[in-house]
């Protein structure tokens, strides 16, 4: 128990300060993932060192001779070993180049996906449904589902809102409009009734009593029947049927604040750029006092997400690599098994992205904590290798005990990732590939780049472990 505490302790604590600095996102999403896996991981290390030693002492019992060498732990140890330290040097050295640049233009080159019907279902349940919701698009009207709607804080502000958001698209030609019609309180109630009230009672003037009896009686007749009559007042939402009314109602009673904003084109195979700038476009209308409209809708939360993704992923994968490399020294100290996991962890992550550079794999929003939790596996599998490499074994017998361990542990976590390659949500179904992926990257950079690191450092001349 002894031998394993410290290894475990920083394993855990490495994926949890991984999982952890998803909080540093806007999105509440995977701020609450990060809560769950960070918390997580640390009562599972706790609970382990509670229950597992009394469990063993309880139930195990010792093998009546010594048990024979797994094969799994044969084949590890042998394939290992084919490569030469210079030559297990030379490889490692050639995956940090060659993956850096990879990496460095992938990144540069925009990453994420932006072809949202990559993210939907495709089983049949979830093809039937959208033919349903075609149809009844055909019957209310086009793109009905695709509508974002804004709340006014009062009825004063609806009519500004309303115009604001004609002016966005107003000279535009229809290949760079993005907003369609506006529904609001003013699709039922005259726009401008002060103004035409104004003229109403200036046509009533003119057409005064002394006018209408210098005519003579046939004109009379028909011009009097066209002098607007003494009683008009500005309409009022509660002039309006019940009927409409019902449907404008908010619960507390008040009547119009809502608008309705359909997209000018057809969105129903969304283009993520397309999309943020819809979004924008509708945010871009302003108050009076200058503060932006409440807006919501499919379109506009997706075109968040869209753009918390792009925003808040490089401010936590550099997060979670500061934090994970203090936690790791600090806990370890500046020493050959904390450079063996830095160097194991960081080329882990840069192989990662390379093979989706070479593959085209475009990130989405749930990818977006595959690099934390690859950063986590990288310390837990390189700082298992690393504690049991101190102990001078030779690099078979390192393999084929504490690696053997590693495979099995990763194994289990391929099966669980590989359960979610049958899905038929394309989203899920790249997260469950790109985690494979990860823990592919881990699996085979820490057996190979631990025992290299900690070899190179032990024919230095130097006393520190």
């Amino acid at each position: 128990m002894t031998l394993t505490i410290g290894p475990t302790m920083v394993a855990s604590l490495g994926a949890s300060i991984a999982y952890g600095s998803l909080a540093a996102t806007s999105f509440r999403g995977f701020a609450d993932f990060a809560v769950i896996g960070a918390v997580g991981m640390l009562i599972c290390w706790i609970a382990t060192y509670m229950l597992l030693p009394a469990l063993v002492v309880r139930f195990a019992t010792l093998p009546k001779q010594t048990p024979k060498e797994p094969a799994l732990a044969r084949f590890l140890a042998r394939g290992t070993s084919l490569l030469s330290l210079r030559a297990t040097i030379a490889v490692v050295a050639g995956l940090a180049l060659g993956g850096g640049l990879l990496a460095w233009r992938y990144i540069a080159n925009d990453p994420f996906e932006y072809r949202l019907q990559k993210m939907r279902g495709i089983g049949e349940d979830t093809l039937r449904a959208r033919a349903l919701m075609q149809e009844l698009e055909a019957a209310l009207g086009r793109n009905f589902a695709g509508q974002s709607f804004i709340v006014a804080d009062s009825i004063d502000q609806v009519l500004p809102i309303v115009t604001g958001l004609e002016q966005i698209d107003a000279g535009k030609p229809d290949a760079e409009r993005l907003l369609g019609p506006v529904t609001s309180l003013y699709s039922v109630l005259p726009r401008d009734q002060v103004a035409k009230l104004a003229l109403i009672e200036e046509i009533r003037t003119i057409i005064s009593p002394a006018v209408l009896a210098e005519l003579p009686d046939s004109e009379r007749a028909s011009l009097e029947a066209l002098r607007p009559a003494a009683d008009l007042a500005a309409l009022e939402p509660r002039d309006l049927p019940a009927s409409i009314q019902a449907s404008l109602r908010e619960r507390d009673g008040r009547v119009g604040l809502v608008l309705a904003v359909q997209p000018y084109r057809e969105i129903g195979d969304w283009d993520g750029h397309t999309l943020l700038a819809y979004a924008n476009a509708i945010r871009s209308v302003k108050l009076p006092d200058g503060s932006p409209v409440a807006a919501s809708g499919a379109a506009v939360i997706l075109a968040d997400i869209l753009d918390t993704l792009r925003r808040d992923a490089p401010r936590v994968a550099l997060l979670a690599t500061a934090l994970v490399m203090v936690m790791l020294l600090g806990v370890v100290g500046f020493n050959r098994r904390a450079v063996a996991v830095l160097v194991s962890t960081m080329l882990g992550s840069l192989l990662l992205i390379a093979i989706c550079a070479l593959a085209g794999f475009r990130i989405t929003f749930l990818d977006f904590v595959v690099l934390p939790m690859t950063l986590g596996l990288g310390i837990d599998y390189g700082i298992n290798l690393a504690t049991q490499r101190d102990d001078g074994a030779p690099d078979d017998t390192l393999i084929s005990t504490a690696g053997a361990a590693v495979f099995v542990c990763s194994l289990t976590t391929i099966i669980g990732y590989g359960s979610l390659l049958v899905s038929d949500n394309q989203s899920i179904r790249g997260f469950g590939v790109l985690s494979l992926l990860g823990e592919l990257c881990c699996l085979l950079v820490s057996l190979l780049v631990v025992p290299a690191v900690i070899r190179t450092y032990a024919r230095r001349p130097s006393t520190q472990r």
